[in-house]
C-alpha cells in the first residue's frame, strides 16, 4: 500500500537513494531526517508490515473456510465485512498519509532551521540576530508538533473506523446466530445450528478480523 510504501517514497525523491541511473547529492537536512527517521521506518517495514502483508490473507482465508464449513451464512457476513474494511481504511489512509507528508515537510524544516543555525551561529553572534533565529526555531518546533498531533489525531480516527466496521460485522453475526438458536430465522439451505457450532462461528469472527487489525497497527 502507498502509506506504508512513504519512506521509500521519501528517500527516492531525497536523492538519498538512486531512482534509476540518477545520483542526487541531498541537502543536509533532508539527509539527517532520513537517517534519523526515515532509515527506522524501513527497516519497521521488512520487520512488521511486510511479513503481515504477506500472512494475512492466508490466515483470513483459513479462518473463512473453517467457518464456511461450519455455518456459511456467517462466512457470507464475514465476507461482506472484510469487503467495507478496505473502502473505508482507504478513505481514512488518505488523510493520514496527507498529514505524514506536512509532518515530514515540518521535520525537514526543522532540521534545515537547526543545521543552519549550528553552522552560522558566530555569525549570527556578530550581527546579533540570536533573538531572531530563537524565533525561526521555535516557528519550527512549533509546525512540527501541531502536524504531528494532526497525524495522531487522524490516525485514531483511521483506527476507529476500522473498529467500527469489524464491530459491526460481528454484531451482524451474533445477531444472525442468536436470532437463529431462538428458531426466528431461517434460512434456506444453511446446515443445522446449534449451541456449539454457533458458539464456534461466534468465536471466529474476531480472529477472522485479527490480521487486518495487525496489518493497520504495523
Amino acid at each position: 500500500p502507498r502509506s506504508t510504501l512513504f519512506p521509500y517514497t521519501t528517500l527516492f525523491r531525497s536523492g538519498l537513494l538512486p531512482a534509476g541511473h540518477r545520483h542526487a547529492d541531498p541537502d543536509p537536512a533532508t539527509a539527517a531526517l532520513a537517517t534519523v527517521e526515515l532509515a527506522d521506518d524501513v527497516a519497521d517495514y521488512h520487520a512488521q508490515a511486510m511479513p503481515l502483508h504477506l500472512s494475512a490473507p492466508v490466515s483470513m482465508m483459513a479462518v473463512f473456510a473453517v467457518t464456511a464449513a461450519v455455518q456459511w451464512p456467517a462466512a457470507v457476513i464475514l465476507a461482506a465485512g472484510s469487503l467495507i474494511v478496505p473502502v473505508n481504511m482507504r478513505l481514512a489512509g488518505l488523510l493520514a498519509a496527507e498529514g505524514s507528508q506536512e509532518r515530514v515537510t515540518a521535520s525537514t524544516r526543522l532540521s534545515a532551521v537547526v543545521l543552519d543555525s549550528f553552522r552560522g551561529m558566530c555569525t549570527l553572534a556578530v550581527l546579533g540576530a540570536e533573538h531572531r533565529r530563537r524565533g525561526q526555531l521555535a516557528t519550527a518546533a512549533d509546525d512540527l508538533n501541531a502536524t504531528t498531533m494532526t497525524v495522531v489525531r487522524r490516525a485514531l480516527v483511521s483506527g476507529a473506523v476500522m473498529d467500527v466496521v469489524i464491530t459491526f460485522a460481528i454484531a451482524v453475526n451474533a445477531t444472525y446466530i442468536g436470532l437463529s438458536l431462538l428458531g426466528y430465522v431461517r434460512i434456506p439451505g444453511a446446515p443445522h445450528l446449534t449451541l456449539a457450532t454457533g458458539l464456534l462461528a461466534l468465536l471466529l469472527c474476531p480472529m477472522y478480523f485479527a490480521p487486518l487489525r495487525a496489518v493497520a497497527a504495523a
